[in-house]
């Protein structure tokens, strides 16, 4: 649980040395969670799950409606989709 704190932070600081989210292994089960986190929306085959790339929980599209930038040792320069908890 410590290796985890020590990604966010350093996505969060840009540490360089650290990765810019932490990985999809923190992330929830999709089929564990039968609502968002957040408003507790079903999900169905019209509202879909997204992960928050920070805390890795499951919210619907409305809930993660966030973007934050990469950390400076991102391989890629897209934003991280994150929740209204971790914005």
């Amino acid at each position: 649980m410590d290796s985890f704190f020590s990604k966010v932070l350093g996505s969060i600081t840009g540490d360089s040395s650290k990765p810019a989210a932490p990985g999809k292994e923190y992330w929830v089960d999709d089929h564990k969670c039968k609502a968002c986190y957040e408003c507790e929306t079903p999900f169905s085959v019209f509202v879909r799950r997204h992960h928050c790339r920070i805390c890795g929980r499951i919210f619907c599209a409305q809930c993660t409606n966030n973007a934050i930038p990469p950390g400076r040792g991102s391989a890629d320069g897209n934003w991280l989709r994150v929740c209204n908890f971790c914005e």
